[in-house]
Order: C-alpha cells, then structure tokens, then sequence
C-alpha cells in the first residue's frame, strides 16, 4: 500500500483561521466590557473618595460641606464636587451665609464658597441620584439637606448602563461615615433594591 503524505488542506486552514477569527472577535468584545465597567467602577471610587473627603472637610473645618452636581452636558457628562460653605459671621456663629441656602450651588446666587474640590467627570454610562445638594454639617459631619439643615439623603445611588445592579453609597445618618456598596454581591445589603 502506498501512503502518500498527509498534510493540512485548504479547507482545514480555512476552517483554523475561521475559528480564530470568531474567538479573537469574542474576547476583544469581552476585554472592551471589562475595560469600560472597570472605567466606570472607577468613577464610581472616585466619588465615594470625594464624599469621604467632603465630610473630613466639614469635620476639621467646622463648617457645612455642600456636594454639587452639574447638569449633563451635550455630550452626556455630569461633573461633581464640593464646596465649603462661607459663614456669615467670622466666629462661625452663623452658618453657613444665608445666599448659600437659597442658593443651589457654589458661585449661584451671591453663595461664594471659600474652598472648592476638584471635580470628578462622571462619563454618560454612570448616572447618578441623589447626591446634588447633600451637605455635610460642620463639626459632626452629619449629612443634611441642601440648605445643610434638617434630614438628608443617606443612600446615594450610581446606576451603570450594562448592569442592572446599581453601586450605592449609604452614609450614615449620626456621623456622615460612607460605605460603598455593590449590589450585585451576594449577601445583598438592605439598601440594596
């Protein structure tokens, strides 16, 4: 019997370059995902560290912590920072000024706050509620409403657009300390909905 030498045909190869092709075009989906929910989780670090940050303010400072949020811009951004209130008397009897209590933000309605973060740029796949207009007030750092008086928010929430679980973070209603929590782990936290 004569062997003649087995080698790889065409439709073989076809067939390998085919099935690499779907692979490679399978994991650069996957590794794209990865990468944009890491970008997002990220962010979401990020305004979690400028919350705590508000709330040392406040603490060591003796004076309310406002967090701002701007409106989305056309191209889907949101940025968000805080502020510290000026007081209206300069023993801090009286704070903060009464412009910054009518005022919704930093530098709106004659509300000129003597120190301001830098912001942190939250992309159009991050949405967030109810964190606009949380302060902290001074010396406790209780989280207040947005005139920094009476009940406050204690949850905020950061919904991500490919995950139907949110990211909280839930501040605590005596102290203002924060904890983040993400929704999708297993317990699930009682805020979580």
């Amino acid at each position: 019997m004569n062997r003649r030498p087995r080698g790889t045909t065409l439709v073989e190869l076809m067939v390998l370059v085919a099935v690499i092709g779907a692979m490679a075009g399978l994991s650069s989906y996957a590794f794209e995902r990865m990468t944009r929910n890491s970008k997002q989780v990220a962010t979401i670090r990020e305004v979690f560290m400028l919350v705590q940050d508000a709330r040392a303010e406040a603490r060591a400072r003796n004076q309310p912590v406002r967090i701002d949020v701007t409106p989305i811009t056309t191209n889907g951004t949101q940025e968000i920072r805080w502020g510290r209130l000026p007081c209206a008397d300069a023993w801090g009897r009286t704070c903060p000024d009464t412009a910054c209590t009518t005022a919704t933000a930093c530098g709106v309605g004659g509300c000129n706050c003597e120190r301001r973060s830098d912001a942190v740029v939250m992309s159009s796949q991050v949405r967030l509620t109810d964190v606009a207009g949380t302060c902290f007030s001074g010396s406790s750092g209780q989280p207040r409403g947005s005139t920094c008086s009476g009940a406050a928010r204690t949850v905020l929430r950061f919904d991500l657009a490919d995950q139907p679980n949110p990211y909280l973070i839930v501040l605590e209603s005596l102290t203002g300390s924060a904890r983040l929590i993400d929704c999708a782990r297993k317990p699930k936290d009682a805020n979580c909905p």
